[in-house]
């Protein structure tokens, strides 16, 4: 929803700098279908804009460049002079400074709250919904920002503006072709690692395989520590939930996975080892006694699993290569359950 309104906002205060406003726009490529944001026409002159919501403060750089490659994408499609891309943190100058040559326009919080000046109620509707403050320090980095725009203009050539990974696009294809069951579970955890990586090695690392000897599908799960330098969801991890290290519990099932998987994971989560936070990983939604289950285990002993799916996997890595943070996803699977909790 907050990303909806933001959207909402930022054509307004385009608006409010004259410009004239398309929304949602419908372009094509080859038989395939996307859809931009805004589509922006001043002095003759057409703009395409991509507007990204993050809930973290400071977006990582792989998040932006994913970004960045998708408003190009959408600038080769159509008669468009510029591509810009907005979003909801702040970008420090040395990462604006990194990705400027990128050609596109890079416009953060602080520049958005810039172009707000002289509207104060449009202002109060940004500040309202943004997910940090801006303060009179961060508007001192906004002269730098444009002395970089004016001195390191560079061409691209195509080939660098639109190559594209599709490495996203593998992976999920992988992961629809395997088949569940125990005969494939080893291959599930190497695949799940490699999907794990691809999302968040900006926030964790040193992914380490436990093997267990338990028979079935339970072949071994993957050990990792939070990096100190995350988005806030990691932060939470790490801060709120007072695990520098985190759990990742692979499922092959070819069934919603049941209480009894839940406690086992939960036995793998140690609050004096700084180990409070697993991830449960199976191919299906979770059945209502693993749920029920799950919830016991952060009330009762404050050990936290998070259930995660096929499904979910496969829109974090849609998220990723759409310029989105993954990570806010599972932020939003944890305000869920947090918010169902009962007694």
């Amino acid at each position: 929803m907050n990303g909806f309104s933001f959207t909402k906002v930022v054509a307004e205060i385009f608006n409010y700098a004259g410009y004239k406003i398309q929304q949602e726009v419908a372009l094509s490529d080859i038989g395939v279908s996307y859809t931009a944001d805004l589509i922006l026409e001043k002095d003759g002159k057409r703009s395409i804009v991509e507007v990204k919501y993050y809930r973290s403060l400071y977006p990582t750089i792989t998040t932006l460049r994913m970004g960045i490659q998708q408003v190009l994408k959408y600038k080769s499609l159509g008669n468009f002079n510029k591509a810009i891309l907005v979003v909801s943190s702040k970008v420090p100058v040395s990462t604006y400074i990194e990705l400027f040559e990128q050609g596109v326009t890079l416009i953060d919080a602080v520049e958005l709250m810039d172009m707000c000046a002289g509207n104060q109620s449009l202002a109060m509707k940004l500040a309202s919904i943004l997910p940090t403050d801006v303060t009179t320090e961060d508007f001192r980095d906004i002269k730098e920002k444009k002395q970089v725009a004016k001195s390191r203009r560079k061409v691209i050539t195509p080939k660098e503006l639109f190559s594209k990974d599709e490495t996203g696009e593998l992976l999920k294809t992988k992961l629809d072709n395997l088949e569940a069951g125990k005969n494939q579970a080893k291959q599930h955890e190497q695949l799940v690692g490699k999907i794990l990586t691809y999302l968040f090695s900006d926030f964790i690392s040193e992914f380490k395989s436990q093997k267990r000897n338990f028979e079935g599908m339970n072949i071994y799960d993957f050990v990792c520590r939070v990096k100190s330098v995350g988005n806030d969801f990691w932060k939470f991890v790490l801060n709120e939930r007072n695990s520098r290290y985190v759990v990742f519990e692979c499922k092959n099932y070819d069934k919603p996975i049941k209480q009894d998987q839940v406690l086992t994971t939960e036995k793998y989560l140690f609050l004096t080892a700084n180990r409070s936070v697993a991830f449960l990983i199976s191919r299906h939604k979770p059945s209502a006694s693993a749920i029920k289950m799950a919830q016991g285990a952060i009330r009762e002993s404050g050990k936290f699993i998070l259930h995660l799916s096929d499904e979910d996997l496969k829109m974090m890595i849609d998220m990723k290569d759409n310029g989105e943070e993954p990570s806010d996803h599972l932020f939003k699977l944890t305000d869920e359950f947090m918010m169902t909790l009962g007694r």
